[in-house]
């Protein structure tokens, strides 16, 4: 379900493409950090409360995205408690502890901090958080460059969300993780935190290993040292089969 919904985002807001490398790699930046809306969605997920009938909802603006989940924040705290490093208090230990041995959650305490240190290391403006008796807002502002003459915002998009009329930027389709793995290892062998970087995403996530798993069962990726899996030296390249998956995406 966080998958889906990350790339039901990703897929709805602009994208840049970069001249491509010697490699044939073209660097992309993400409109909105990839990691801080994954971040997002996982506290919404992690910290509902699972007693109300309501559910999460992902809204997108054309100046912002909006998550909202129903319940508020623990009794005394604030808004401006959740900027700094915290106890985390979760409602649901069960769903807090699979949401931890799936890689999800990495560090407890520092999720909401870190979302507010991705939007401005990207140039955005300061998200919001917006608790209240009811339920609790995250608010993530889009590019205020792309959005043009002010009073031209449109209202939010639910379920099917129209397109963009914001700048494009080329018409390029969200990639998701495994393809930009994929097209990572294109002509190159490269370590597991390469890897990471690449698709960014914690080089110790267990949805990180998980997929890399399922490449090397699908026979799309292989290991250099297959003997030795968890080896220092360990590297990933492309089979044959991959690099015909790689190629045909191109061809598209």
């Amino acid at each position: 379900m966080i998958e889906e919904a990350l790339a039901f985002v990703m897929s709805r807001i602009d994208h840049e493409v970069g001249v491509p490398g010697r490699n044939g790699v073209a660097p992309g930046r993400d409109e909105l950090p990839e990691l801080a809306v994954r971040e997002a969605i996982v506290n919404a997920v992690c910290h509902r409360d699972y007693t109300d009938n309501g559910s999460v909802q992902i809204m997108l603006f054309r100046d912002r995205l909006e998550i909202i989940n129903p319940g508020p924040l623990p009794k005394g705290w604030t808004a401006e408690r959740l900027l700094k490093t915290h106890e985390s208090k979760s409602r649901n230990l069960t769903i807090a502890q699979a949401l931890n041995w799936t890689g999800y959650v990495e560090k407890s305490g520092n999720g909401t901090e870190s979302i507010v240190r991705r939007c401005l290391d990207a140039g955005l403006p300061k998200p919001e958080y917006l608790p209240d008796n009811v339920d609790f807002k995250v608010i993530i502002w889009r590019d205020p460059v792309r959005l043009g003459p002010v009073g031209a915002q449109s209202g939010p998009s639910r379920g099917a969300v129209r397109a963009q009329s914001g700048r494009s930027r080329g018409a390029v389709r969200a990639q998701s993780p495994r393809e930009k793995c994929l097209i990572l290892l294109a002509g190159s062998e490269l370590k597991r935190k390469e890897i990471a970087v690449g698709v960014r995403m914690p080089s110790r996530s267990g949805y990180l290993s998980r997929m890399l798993a399922e490449l090397v069962e699908d026979g799309l990726i292989e290991r250099t040292i297959p003997d030795k899996p968890n080896s220092s030296q360990q590297r990933y390249r492309l089979t044959e089969k991959g690099q015909q998956v790689v190629r045909g995406n191109n061809d598209k």
